[in-house]
């Protein structure tokens, strides 16, 4: 199934190669009008400049999937974890910033946990009598919740799941339709 999808991406890569040709020849013609230092030529050129990555990561996509249907596993680069890096986050955004960089999942959850503490994470005990406005590390159990009640953020599309046999948690990303309708 995932093979299928290579002729999509490859005609997408067309596409943006063509786009990537006519922008080269408007760059041209502004640098010929307005000189190469003039301020639509430098627009110009940081459009451009993002064009290249998308063909980059559409590669990077068609040799996965190459990988994938030929039953070999491809790994998955992670950024390292930074001490401080999810300080002063909620737990959701901490959670969605880590997936982000980590994989969208599964990921054991006390795996989740100490990758968490370790980049500062601190959820605050609002709801204790004593220990008001303290902060403590995250507890399984704040992932687990966090699953239950399908958070993301404030106008975030994406939902958690848990898995409860191997106690992991996944993220997905809602379509924007697909989250409109949810919300109805």
């Amino acid at each position: 199934m995932s093979f299928e999808l290579v002729p999509y991406l490859q005609e997408g890569r067309k596409k943006l190669e063509a786009e990537i040709q006519q922008v080269d020849l408007v760059i041209e013609q502004a640098a010929s009008v307005h000189g190469r230092e003039s301020g639509a030529v430098a627009i110009l050129l940081q459009g451009r400049g993002r064009l290249q990555p998308q063909i980059d990561r559409i590669d990077q996509t068609i040799c996965d999937l190459q990988l994938i249907a030929e039953g070999k596993e491809h790994p998955i680069e992670s950024k390292p974890i930074k001490p401080g890096q999810y300080g002063g986050m909620r737990i959701g955004e901490a959670v969605k910033s880590y997936m982000n960089d980590h994989g969208r999942g599964p990921i054991q959850i006390p795996d989740l946990v100490k990758h968490l503490i370790a980049g500062g994470m601190k959820v605050p005990q609002d709801r204790s009598k004593y220990r008001a406005g303290e902060l403590r590390d995250p507890e399984p159990r704040d992932l687990r919740l966090l699953c239950q009640n399908n958070a993301g953020g404030k106008g975030k599309y994406v939902r958690y799941v848990w898995d409860k046999q191997n106690d992991t948690i996944s993220m997905i990303v809602l379509a924007r339709e697909a989250a409109e309708k949810h919300k109805k």
